[in-house]
């Protein structure tokens, strides 16, 4: 890149000016290239799956674990990897002094203000290590994987600007390509929708919903998604297509919508069309397919399933959106209104708009953000 800011150039300048993979993860690193090239003692704060990964990563490289840090009281004074889990205010007589890596995804924004606030001066976001380390964090969507994505498929991002709809969405997609190229998470706090969690799927004033609908949920988990449309309607709906391959999240979601009529619990994942794979059941949102799963799973495509038009498709799918929605072809002809999750692999955001287009030229495209990580954008397709 060169050293015109960012905010005073236009996005097709800006990307023209991307340069290759290696130049953009040297970027990344600079700011933090003191710290990591003095790192002999951290504090590893997140108690859970991720912090594990990387104690294992520290032990490996020779780095020494002092400690975890966890804003769970429940986890305070226990021990986790066999080292103490200490409240982070246990530590701010030794803030200008300790290095903290954040091992968390989802709340890294929300700790790295805390630490911020704290006044502790060394502290490492763990996407940081992800670029030259891709080890640590194998799962799609890989920072390693964004930023070669970003490098090599320019001209498909500048694509994907032109055929957005409204401002928002190009402040949505502008942002998510800074976060690429800088790894700063604090973008996402720049574009979170309104009324996030509580909004997605049903806010947008562009989406049209009425009482005699056709709802599809796909990656239904434990029915949450539908139980939002069921009210977005006022109970008001034709028919529900409940699609959850995971044992524990179907059983939920049953139960959850038991009381409510003309929903077909459908225990199969979507795809392209009717096949059986292994499948890593976890009874949580991250469940998904996976050559080494723990179980198996049936697939089958919305085409093969519904043989009327649609109102609106949601899916959510760990993913294999672009699977399914090649097993949706009739529906996308029909142009039935779509909410795609669009943060699984690393070509999504450009791979499933650009495949929609050439099913259905005459979608219109909105893209918003709901969290303040890397999940949770979503693609918004209608005609």
């Amino acid at each position: 890149m060169t050293t015109k800011s960012m905010e005073t150039i236009n996005f097709s300048e800006k990307i023209q000016e991307i340069g290759t993979a290696q130049e953009i993860k040297a970027s990344i690193i600079k700011p933090y290239e003191d710290i990591l090239n003095n790192l002999q003692e951290v504090y590893i704060f997140g108690a859970k799956e991720l912090g594990k990964r990387f104690y294992e990563y520290f032990s490996q490289v020779g780095i020494k674990v002092l400690g975890f840090i966890d804003n769970d009281p429940n986890k305070q004074n226990q021990e986790f990897c066999g080292c103490k889990i200490l409240n982070i205010k246990d530590l701010l007589d030794k803030k200008d002094e300790i290095t903290i890596i954040i091992a968390s995804i989802y709340y890294l924004f929300e700790i790295g203000e805390q630490l911020k606030k704290l006044g502790f001066k060394k502290v490492v976001p763990c996407p940081i290590f992800y670029v030259f380390n891709s080890n640590i964090y194998k799962a799609e969507p890989s920072f390693d994987g964004i930023v070669k994505d970003l490098a090599s498929n320019k001209q498909k991002y500048l694509n994907l600007y032109n055929i957005l709809e409204d401002e928002n969405s190009k402040i949505v997609l502008d942002n998510l390509v800074n976060f690429r190229l800088t790894f700063d998470f604090s973008v996402f706090s720049r574009i979170i929708a309104p009324d996030a969690c509580i909004g997605q799927y049903f806010k947008e004033n562009f989406l049209k919903f009425g009482e005699n609908d056709i709802f599809v949920d796909g990656g239904g988990f434990d029915g949450d998604t539908t139980l939002k449309f069921i009210d977005k309607v006022n109970n008001k709906y034709k028919k529900i297509l409940f699609f959850e391959p995971d044992e524990d999240s179907f059983l939920k979601a049953q139960e959850n919508l038991k009381k409510y009529k003309n929903i077909e619990f459908i225990k199969k994942g979507l795809y392209s069309k009717s096949a059986v794979f292994r499948f890593n059941s976890s009874g949580s949102l991250g469940s998904t397919i996976d050559q080494d799963g723990n179980t198996q799973i049936e697939v089958t495509s919305i085409d093969e399933v519904l043989d009327k038009k649609a109102d609106y498709i949601k899916m959510d799918i760990e993913g294999v959106e672009l699977e399914a929605l090649k097993g949706a072809k009739k529906q996308l002809v029909q142009g039935v209104q779509l909410a795609i999750s669009l943060y699984h692999k690393n070509v999504d955001i450009w791979e499933i708009p650009e495949y929609i287009k050439q099913i259905n030229p005459d979608y219109k495209f909105y893209l918003r953000h709901y969290t303040n990580a890397i999940f949770e954008t979503v693609l918004y397709a209608v005609v």
